[in-house]
């Protein structure tokens, strides 16, 4: 019996340490390397099968634990210090480093597929705790030199030896694109120290490119490539079209890029194709940005589309819904939730904007009642205003509306120009009611001629009462 107690307390005890140390190893994001900032130097050397990687970190806190990323494609991985030692790993895992001085280096090779043109992309060891500041790779090559190495890093210097050649790329992209063909390829004159077009030869592409690129703010660095080689795609700091591609569509693809990096959420890239065919005044390919770009062709002027597209390629960081409706509201000097609720329902809704004012009814505001402009009417929210009133309104059928108060009836269709108070038939010229993304609305003037109601407006505040 004393032998189990024993057994049992030293089971407690291991179990108590191995929380403690699963415990601090789960704090790692949240208690160390905040704020800290390193660079980075990678040296790749171009060997028959793999790319042989090693990537040295410096300026590291001394004595400092590091999480690390390792590759999935990455072989025979290793970690060594500043004193040419194996790095002394965390709890015995292999992805919690420990910086013995300033400086880590990390050595492993990556596999290569075969054929004359290949792309390589998320090969880099990452530390997500630290901000790099500047990312150096070289790249020597005695096996390839037939071809031509390009990274999603601007290409600074090369040169051509007897038995090697050597590439030398730096940048800010931490995680770079690697990329090689055959062929060799002519690297042209950059924009604004942002994009390097290459290609098969020279090229006056760069003449149609430039004055639009240098419109959008912080253009990420990106290499540009023409090659029928490998399929059309994108990686880290690095897009690869057809050598077919046209002028205007390196355009619009190059300015797609730029937007999609500025939305997190796929379902928001329609966006991507609207925002790019109003900076180039082209029509959008896809049908919801399509369908956007005729609201805004039907309800915007051209100086407020272009007042729009201003505002947005001014605008900093990730893009989001609402910040795109607060740039519209704000050249209208109206309210809108056109594109939130686009984006909700995954389809372009219909562009209305409110009335900035505050609806008050029988002296109660009502924050989910606001004045629509709309076409030049002044529409309000039909059942929601009625029943402020006191009215139930019930929807009898998708065309007809029944509202009743006291023993006051009253029937409205939404495909006839008539409307019944007390089963007494009244023809009108247009149908008071309109429909709005499936809401009803019901315009000003009816409110006061159908229903008596007095309606004050100020600058501020629009009083609906009896």
């Amino acid at each position: 019996m004393k032998k189990v107690g024993v057994l049992c307390l030293f089971a407690i005890i291991i179990g108590c340490v191995l929380f403690m140390q699963w415990d601090s190893f789960s704090k790692l994001d949240k208690s160390a390397n905040q704020g800290e900032y390193a660079s980075q130097h990678i040296s790749i050397t171009s060997e028959k099968g793999n790319l042989k990687v090693k990537q040295t970190i410096t300026e590291l806190t001394k004595k400092q634990r590091y999480k690390v990323l390792i590759p999935d494609q990455a072989k025979d991985w290793k970690c060594i210090n500043g004193y040419g030692e194996a790095c002394e790993t965390k709890w015995n895992h292999p992805d919690v480093v420990i910086a013995e001085d300033s400086k880590l280096i990390l050595q492993y090779s990556i596999p290569l597929p075969s054929g004359d043109a290949f792309l390589i992309d998320d090969w880099v060891t990452a530390f997500p705790e630290v901000e790099m500041t500047g990312t150096e790779v070289e790249i020597v090559d005695s096996l390839r030199r037939q071809g031509m190495w390009v990274t999603g890093l601007p290409l600074k210097g090369a040169v051509e030896k007897d038995l090697i050649d050597f590439y030398y790329f730096e940048g800010q992209h931490t995680s770079p694109a690697i990329y090689w063909q055959a062929e060799p390829l002519q690297k042209n004159s950059h924009v604004s120290g942002n994009i390097d077009l290459y290609t098969k030869g020279e090229t006056e592409f760069f003449q149609q490119l430039s004055p639009n690129i240098e419109e959008l703010k912080g253009y990420p660095y990106t290499s540009i490539i023409l090659t029928d080689r490998i399929e059309a795609t994108t990686a880290n700091g690095l897009m690869i079209l057809s050598q077919k591609t046209t002028p205007d569509n390196l355009l619009k693809k190059t300015i797609d890029r730029y937007f999609s990096l500025k939305f997190t959420e796929t379902s928001q890239y329609w966006l991507v194709d609207f925002l790019s065919a109003l900076v180039i005044e082209s029509v959008p390919s896809s049908g919801n940005a399509q369908r956007v770009h005729d609201e805004f062709q039907k309800k915007l002027t051209e100086k407020e589309m272009e007042a729009f597209i201003e505002a947005v390629l001014e605008m900093e960081g990730i893009f989001s819904p609402v910040n795109l409706d607060k740039a519209l509201s704000n050249i209208k000097r109206e309210e809108t939730n056109f594109f939130v609720k686009s984006v909700e329902k995954q389809e372009p809704i219909e562009l209305f904007f409110f009335d900035e004012r505050d609806v008050l009814i029988l002296g109660n505001h009502y924050e989910d009642i606001k004045m629509i402009n709309q076409d030049g009417k002044k529409l309000f929210p039909f059942k929601e205003t009625m029943e402020k009133f006191g009215y139930n309104v019930k929807q009898i059928s998708e065309e007809e509306i029944f509202l009743k108060k006291d023993d006051e009836t009253y029937r409205f269709y939404l495909n006839e120009l008539i409307f019944i108070k007390n089963d007494e038939k009244y023809g009108v010229l247009q149908n008071p009611l309109t429909v709005l993304n499936n809401r009803i609305f019901i315009e000003k003037k009816w409110l006061q001629n159908i229903f008596n109601l007095k309606i004050e407006e100020t600058s501020s505040e629009v009083f609906l009462s009896y």
